[in-house]
């Protein structure tokens, strides 16, 4: 946005994640378009087909989130200008990809996604874009939030047990540890609060069961903004 303030930006997104929500107020995107990546065929070519009136002149294709319809949705839809990362550095045979993007970024190992995402701006940008510090989300209002979970405020500690969509990953604590945790902040007068969405539901009911303490359970029950209210 700042770097072409004209600009109409447009959001795909349809995975089960929820993340399309996380800019919504924000003003930075003019219109966030839902396509469910569960979605017909038929769907999808009716999708890009439209997108293609909106004449969009350039596309950004992430490494992590882009099914290979939307690669091919950006040349269905006579986008001109198609960014995207390259894969050699993860020796995957993904060379289909390449006759699809006008600009190629390699892709980085060991970068957070943040900087790997703005690497295809760069591409297209005389200098490299300022590395933000911060993560912005538009939050819902407080007070209304907490009244409408029964918190009161700094009176809780929030906790997601789950990383990776629930998934096993590295990225996440030892449940063990977030049992013992729980207790020893209990122990101290906070509420525990649970956040976390709907795939981790398994996971959040074994930490309910095996919990010493009592605990808030939300997870699955709020939307994003609503989560950065409470945190």
């Amino acid at each position: 946005r700042e770097t072409w303030p004209q600009a109409e930006i447009h959001l795909v997104a349809g995975n089960p994640w929820g993340a399309e929500f996380v800019l919504e107020g924000s003003g930075w995107v003019d219109q966030t378009r839902i396509l469910p990546e569960d979605a017909s065929w038929v769907r999808k070519l009716i999708f890009f087909w439209r997108l293609r009136r909106k004449k969009i002149d350039v596309a950004f294709i992430p490494f992590d989130a882009s099914p290979a319809f939307y690669w091919l949705g950006t040349l269905l839809g006579g986008i001109p200008i198609r960014v995207g990362h390259t894969f050699d550095i993860l020796k995957k045979d993904m060379k289909w990809t390449r006759a699809v993007l006008t600009h190629e970024v390699p892709l980085r190992l060991r970068t957070h996604e943040s900087d790997l995402h703005l690497d295809l701006l760069d591409a297209l940008r005389s200098h490299p874009c300022w590395r933000l510090d911060r993560t912005y989300v538009q939050a819902a209002v407080r007070e209304v939030t907490l009244e409408k979970f029964g918190l009161t405020h700094c009176d809780y500690v929030a906790l997601q047990v789950s990383a990776a969509n629930a998934m096993t990953t590295p990225k996440r604590w030892p449940l063990e540890k977030f049992l013992d945790l729980a207790a020893r902040l209990h122990g101290k007068g906070r509420v525990i609060v649970l956040l976390g969405d709907a795939h981790a539901r398994a996971l959040v009911d074994d930490f309910v069961a095996r919990a010493r303490v009592p605990v808030r359970d939300l997870a699955g029950q709020t939307t994003i903004a609503e989560v950065a209210a409470i945190l």
